[in-house]
């Protein structure tokens, strides 16, 4: 048959499937499409397990294959725009079709990315200015007959520059088809649970148009069937694979020559991953089954509730170090949140802190970096001149030191500094000289020079990658390094690209600045081997580890991808042949789904049930889901803001082992010849195999943890008699009790210390200083008297005095 698709559960053979049909291939050259490069990783460690090689065979992604396609046909692909070249092209085609719109390409940078993003999905859709003209005329939709003007004008800008772009070459790869693939060379696609309009007609194409080409599709997808083990109990189709449900019916439209092989959920005794959490899985959004017992708590399946990121973070790492100090290889460990980007490199430093290998698996904004926020604020500070952002670049990696930095925001504020030029003039009088690059980059602002502003950037960037690489003696650097680098790189890159398509330097250090900031400019962060991998969840599916920890099960999670985008209703999408785009709820559900069934020995939910603040978090109705399927509650777990230490038998590192003793001890005095007996007692409680050699590193450790303590377990007494006296004669007011309750540190530096700011008090705080003075001095005037109505006029004349 020219189409077979594979469906089924996870964990039930569909991957092995596969595997069995790509070998019995080999001799025709077979080629795999898997949606990113950690699925072509995964698949060649898969393939290559056994022998250590494999040959015969090429992994490719979507974008690749529609290049080499091209190549076959005698049509290689021109040099590919970058995303500033698309957003120059789409920013042109605004100005010249879209004319009363074209304010908006300043103010709101959103709106080219916006209109690239609608530009692109027309051309997944199949569809072209031209059919896109033809259905708005057909639907009586005219007010979208600028989105087709600017489309085409886009697509003019991209043919003149000489570029192309990813959507572009889909559409040129699937139009030279089915002639440029050779016959009888197979294709097999795996890691798909969605696809575009684009996938669907590439694959109808070699389908229909080629007789002897053989597709096989694997797709994760459960219909309704008898519970495993249960024989006459009926179950509704999976609700959590129902994200799949456009892309099989599509796949399953293409014709008669269509073959399907279901797979369903195999007994968990033939299989390897762990029965409870096949079960989990089995009934997880099911209706419950009549005659069907709630399943038994174990240890393969925990819930851990944190308050806030941090706490969260400490918590799934300690969970990580157990595993590991019982066996587990770092490797087999994933931990999955829906921000990678944004939480990945919190949980990355929490692991690195407890030495344990960890790899972040994600794209982060140059923004985000050290790097990045630096060389944004010089560059802010070039466009609006503010002292406040030359001071924030001079707090960067290139800056003069802390002491100095403080000293001159210090200056600035007191004597009322608001300019760049005057903050630099500052610095350059106290000694320190002018800030790295200032000058530099303002001469090269004012210049002819095209290549001026490229120049001093690059120069910059490798300076500030050199000095964060320097503050390192590890090798390799920790991965904060290596991504700044890869930062700098990135910056440094999109710098020649703007030269090529901005002349003015002006508007080069604008566009710079905008691209800085609007995560134009990104990074991918690859993981390394052998470490615990913290990924998204789109990224998991069809990967398997021993054991997955989902972070941040939240209400409303950031699972929702597919942007509606701010120019066609759902309404509009339908009239003009669109695909529907997928509900957040299955989409939330299926991600779920996936992370949950990437492991096989043990998962871990997490969720927080407030924020660092205290301020209240939801977590999502899918913990509860899990929660019902039980008898009683699961084991629990997680970390409170109440507990700033761990139990001793929890601790994850000699750091934390030594603050909890010293938290639970209080008598100070460390002595050396106390070393053998601390080390003992983590010898005693069989937590030391989870820090390797940070056993010898423990008596330094509490020597540190117990100074820090006594230094900071109380506040001191307080001396001063006449503070005492006034603190003896007066009475407190409800919010002054409230603020010693949340925090007598806050309560004594904030009330009695009262220090000064740098700068003036901003307005609402003068005018509520002023309204209490008023009130205190008309009360105190007229002690004994009560504001009766009666009397109210000669009240408001003496506040207005008062006032005065």
């Amino acid at each position: 048959m020219p189409l077979r698709l594979i469906t089924g559960p996870p964990n039930s053979g569909r991957t092995e499937r596969l595997i069995e049909l790509i070998d019995q291939s080999r001799t025709r050259e077979p080629v795999l499409v898997v949606p990113s490069v950690s699925d072509i990783f995964a698949w060649e460690r898969r393939l290559t397990g056994e022998t250590g090689a494999a040959t015969g065979l090429r992994i490719v992604h979507f974008r690749d294959l529609c290049s080499e396609i091209l190549e076959m046909a005698g049509k290689p692909p021109l040099p590919g725009a970058g995303p500033l070249r698309r957003r120059k092209l789409m920013a042109d085609a605004v100005a010249k079709e879209w004319r009363e719109e074209a304010g908006r390409l300043e103010t709101q940078p959103g709106f080219v990315d916006a209109l690239l993003d609608l530009v692109d999905d027309f051309r997944e859709s199949m569809i072209d200015p031209d059919t896109l003209g033809d259905r708005i005329e057909a639907a009586g939709l005219g007010h979208l007959s600028r989105l087709e003007a600017v489309y085409r004008a886009y697509l003019a800008g991209l043919e003149g520059s000489r570029f192309t772009d990813g959507p572009q070459v889909a559409s040129e790869a699937v139009l030279s088809l089915p002639r440029s693939w050779p016959e009888g060379r197979p294709l097999f696609v795996s890691g798909f649970d969605d696809m575009t309009g684009q996938q669907v007609e590439l694959i109808r194409r070699l389908v229909v148009g080629n007789s002897g080409v053989e597709v096989t599709i694997t797709i994760t997808h459960e219909s309704g069937r008898a519970t495993p083990g249960e024989p006459g109990t009926e179950t509704p189709e999976n609700p959590a694979t129902r994200f799949s449900d456009w892309m099989v019916a599509s796949l399953e439209s293409l014709g008669e020559g269509v073959e399907s092989e279901a797979f369903e959920r195999v007994d968990p005794e033939d299989q390897e991953v762990a029965p409870l959490l096949d079960a989990v899985a089995g009934r997880l959004l099911r209706p419950p089954t009549d005659g069907v017992p709630l399943l038994e708590p174990g240890p393969q399946l925990k819930v851990f509730d944190s308050s806030g990121l941090r706490n969260q973070a400490e918590a799934l790492g300690a969970e990580v170090a157990r595993l590991i100090s019982g066996g587990v290889e770092p490797g087999q460990v994933a931990i999955v949140t829906a921000s990678p980007s944004a939480e990945g490199r919190l949980l990355a430093e929490v692991l690195e802190r407890y030495r344990i290998p960890a790899g972040l698996e994600a794209e982060t904004g140059a923004g985000a970096t050290a790097i990045g926020a630096s060389l944004s604020a010089l560059l802010r500070a070039l466009a609006d001149g503010t002292a406040e952002d030359l001071i924030a670049w001079l707090r960067g990696p290139l800056g003069p030191g802390q002491e100095i930095v403080d000293r001159l925001e210090f200056e600035c504020r007191r004597y009322g500094e608001s300019t760049a030029e005057g903050a630099a003039r500052r610095l350059a009088r106290a000694g320190a000289g002018d800030p790295p690059g200032w000058r530099e980059l303002v001469e090269a602002r004012g210049s002819k020079d095209r290549g001026a502003i490229p120049r001093v950037v690059r120069g910059l960037v490798e300076a500030m990658t050199d000095r964060v690489l320097s503050r390192s003696d590890r090798w390799p650097p920790p991965a904060e390094a290596v991504l700044e680098a890869r930062t700098a790189g990135a910056i440094a890159a999109a710098t020649g690209e703007i030269e090529e398509i901005i002349s003015d330097p002006r508007g080069q250090a604008s566009e710079l600045l905008r691209t800085l900031e609007n995560g134009t400019i990104a990074v991918w962060s690859s993981p390394t081997a052998g470490a615990v991998l913290i990924t998204s969840p789109y990224s998991i599916r069809g990967k398997r580890f021993e054991h997955v920890l989902i972070a941040s099960v939240q209400e409303g999670g950031a699972f929702d991808r597919e942007r509606p985008g701010p120019f066609l209703s759902r309404t509009d999408r339908s009239s003009l042949g669109m695909p529907p785009r997928t509900d957040p709820e299955d989409q939330e559900r299926y991600l779920f789904y996936a992370a949950l069934t990437a492991a096989t020995k043990g998962v871990v939910i997490s969720c927080m049930s407030s924020d660092e603040a205290g301020s209240a978090l939801r977590p999502s109705p899918l913990v509860g889901l899990v929660e019902g399927l039980f008898e009683s509650k699961p084991e629990r777990g997680g970390r409170r803001a109440s507990s700033p230490a761990f139990p001793p038998r929890e601790a994850p590192s000699p750091r934390e082992f030594a603050r909890t003793l010293a938290a639970s001890t209080h008598d100070g005095g460390w002595q050396e010849e106390r070393a053998a007996e601390v080390v003992d007692r983590a010898t005693d409680l069989g937590i030391e195999g989870v820090w390797g050699a940070g056993l010898t590193d423990l008596p330094d450790e509490l020597a540190r943890a117990e100074a820090i303590d006594l230094r900071t377990r109380t506040l001191g007494p307080l001396r001063n008699r006449a503070l005492l006296e006034d603190l003896a004669a007066g009475s407190f007011g409800p919010t002054t009790v409230e603020a010693f309750a949340a925090c007598p540190y806050g309560w004594y530096v904030q009330r009695l210390v009262s220090p000064e700011t740098f700068g003036p008090d901003p307005d609402p705080l003068k005018v509520g200083q002023a309204v209490h003075e008023v009130l205190q001095r008309l009360f105190e005037e007229r002690a004994g008297e009560r504001p009766e109505p009666k009397a109210i006029e000669a009240w408001l004349e003496e506040a207005r005095r008062i006032v005065d």
